[in-house]
């Protein structure tokens, strides 16, 4: 008897196997669903959940607009203008200051000139001379 109930038909498929895999395989998901539920059950909202198209009461702050930008935006304007061309100590104590930016230019440029690593300026050197001296009026009448 026992050679009956191990023995695979006649494609060589063993059904008692794969009924059993089969078995476990629906159990697993069983198990995977009922810990899904629960999990949702678990940490669902409190006043409860009423479907995926019901509309939010989410209230979003709206954006502080200004009657008349004109006047914030002059304002800024004005301090990035101060900021370009003042003068103003950053750090007393460490010589930081702020300078305008005309001054740093020139600085800057003064100290690249007169570094003893600046090369001086590269000149366009002069045509090389033909090798073949140009043909005269003369030459091309002939």
């Amino acid at each position: 008897m026992r050679e009956t109930q191990n023995r695979a038909d006649a494609s060589g498929i063993a059904l008692r196997s794969v009924v059993r895999a089969g078995i476990a395989i629906a159990v697993i998901v069983a198990l995977a669903l009922a810990g899904a539920y629960a999990a949702w059950r678990l940490w669902q909202p409190a006043d409860g959940y009423h479907g995926p198209n019901t509309a939010l009461d989410v209230k979003f702050a709206l954006p502080g607009l200004e009657s008349a930008p004109q006047n914030a935006y002059a304002a800024y304007l004005a301090e990035k203008e101060r900021l370009l061309h003042g003068t103003q100590w950053l750090d007393a104590k460490a010589g930081i200051a702020r300078i305008p930016i005309e001054q740093a230019m020139r600085i800057l440029a003064d100290a690249a000139a007169n570094s003893p690593s600046a090369s001086p300026p590269a000149t366009d050197p002069a045509p090389a001379p033909s090798p073949v001296p140009a043909a005269t009026d003369t030459e091309r009448q002939r």
